[in-house]
């Protein structure tokens, strides 16, 4: 058994000897169908794989319990749109909030995601790809996670979205300390999204 991924724990391997560091951003790079999703399902611990141990801050991360896992690790998919739970923008971003903090992280996360803080309140059908794309950004971005792991980071964004969604991230990643790891088949996504580009 080897560690896949001992996140945040410096001078600890990162996939065959790497590190991923405090405030670092990696992408791992990989053509059609190579595994990349799989792989960030794994760091999420949404999957356990056989003949290896996915380690977080010196823990198993499959032992952690899955509220604790929420709370510092937050997952962007590809699709976000089939994963929203509740009726409006507003209460999927407040779900699991603290209820005092919740209606304020709601509006600072509309805001951060370049979103209009009254979006919160609108029926899905009210929004375009984009803007929905925006509230899974500002999902993630509530919940104040010290990783974030994302898969083809940018979806239905314009390119000038998605490069304004990395300079949002990248700078939100700095002041908080906390690091991403994402997955794509974009050699040019990846140097947008990373300070440091593994290929599988």
């Amino acid at each position: 058994m080897t560690d896949l991924l001992p996140l945040l724990e410096a001078r600890t391997p990162f996939l065959a000897g790497l590190m991923l560091l405090p405030g670092e951003r990696v992408a791992v790079l990989g053509g059609e169908a190579c595994g990349k999703s799989r792989l960030l399902r794994i760091l999420a611990g949404l999957e356990h794989p056989d003949g290896c141990r996915v380690r977080w801050r010196g823990e198993a991360l499959a032992d952690l319990p899955a509220a604790r896992r929420a709370r510092e690790i937050g997952v962007l998919f590809r699709d976000p749109d089939s994963r929203f739970l509740c009726a409006t923008p507003g209460e999927e971003i407040a779900l699991g909030l603290p209820t005092g903090e919740a209606r304020a992280r709601v509006t600072e996360s509309l805001i951060w995601a370049g979103l209009e803080p009254e979006l919160a309140w609108r029926s899905w059908a009210e929004l375009s790809a984009s803007q929905r794309y925006r509230v899974a950004m500002a999902v993630v971005h509530a919940a104040r996670v010290t990783l974030w792991l994302i898969d083809e980071p940018g979806g239905p964004l314009s390119d000038i979205g998605e490069a304004d969604f990395s300079r949002r991230l990248s700078e939100h990643l700095r002041r908080h300390g906390a690091s991403s790891v994402i997955v794509t088949s974009r050699a040019s996504r990846a140097r947008r999204f990373a300070d440091r580009v593994i290929r599988l």
